[in-house]
């Protein structure tokens, strides 16, 4: 097979949602052809995997793409890793080189406003993140970031308006749905929060912070079979987190009181 083929054949593969098989085939044919859009390749799929796993698998994958070939999104990504491990120094050095290499990268110019809020820039962190949702508006993890930030600025309406904007782009992004849908399950609709909630567990339905805003939505509406549906799969998937979050819960909504789970 040539490098070609099998750089075709990986991304057919991919298509399929079968990244191992991608990468292991690409890692087989670099055996007898060794190759820089070849190694290019292999190290974009190991950087991808890593993003999709835990920490600790995360970083071998890093470094095992880092072997292949020097990418911004590896450095980016490995950043990432160490902003959330509280090195702040390693992942801005880290951030640097990535963006000196794509000084438009996204990915590079969000991990630069996570450090700058992690420092408590708040503005530089509003601005960076502000860029990113111009140069890039389906990039749903900027808008939920810039949520952040503005919620941290006490702007909560403009957060609000944020993540509607960032699901007119991507009306199909569930943590984006999600957001929006906790957000609004102690507003005046619970009914339209549990509608948006029920779309977001829907696309995603490991996010266990949703599962509980969409009990409490629930509840709220006078829909206490759906909130002990929902409270259910929240105790089913986080249940030490469910069982805090109900006990105080409970206090704001007299219905949670029922649930006996």
């Amino acid at each position: 097979m040539t490098v070609a083929e099998a750089i075709e054949r990986a991304r057919r593969l991919l298509d399929e949602g079968r990244l191992d098989e991608a990468l292991q085939a690409l890692l087989e044919t670099a055996e007898s052809h060794p190759d820089p859009d070849l190694e290019l390749e292999i190290a974009l799929l190991y950087t991808e995997r890593g993003i999709a796993r835990p920490d600790d698998e995360a970083m071998k994958d890093f470094d095992e793409a880092e072997t292949w070939a020097e990418l911004p999104l590896t450095m980016a990504a490995k950043a990432g890793v160490l902003l959330r491990r509280g090195a702040l120094a390693e992942a801005e050095a880290l951030l640097g080189r990535a963006l000196e290499l794509d000084a438009e990268m996204p990915e590079g110019l969000l991990g630069k406003a996570r450090l700058r809020l992690a420092q408590g820039r708040v503005d530089e962190a509003g601005e960076l993140a502000a860029a990113v949702v111009q140069s890039s508006p389906r990039t749903g993890e900027a808008w939920l970031f810039l949520a952040e930030v503005l919620d941290r600025a006490g702007r909560k309406d403009d957060a609000a308006r944020a993540l509607e904007e960032g699901l007119r782009h991507d009306a199909g992004n569930g943590a984006l749905l999600a957001a929006l849908g906790c957000r609004s399950a102690e507003g005046p609709d619970p009914r339209a929060a549990a509608r948006t909630l029920e779309r977001a567990v829907a696309i995603d339905p490991a996010n266990a912070g949703a599962w509980r805003a969409l009990a409490l939505a629930r509840a709220r509406a006078g829909d206490e079979v759906g909130m002990h549906r929902a409270l259910d799969r929240a105790l089913e998937l986080h249940p030490e987190g469910t069982r805090g979050w109900l006990e105080e819960a409970r206090r704001k909504e007299p219905l949670l009181g029922a649930y006996a789970g």
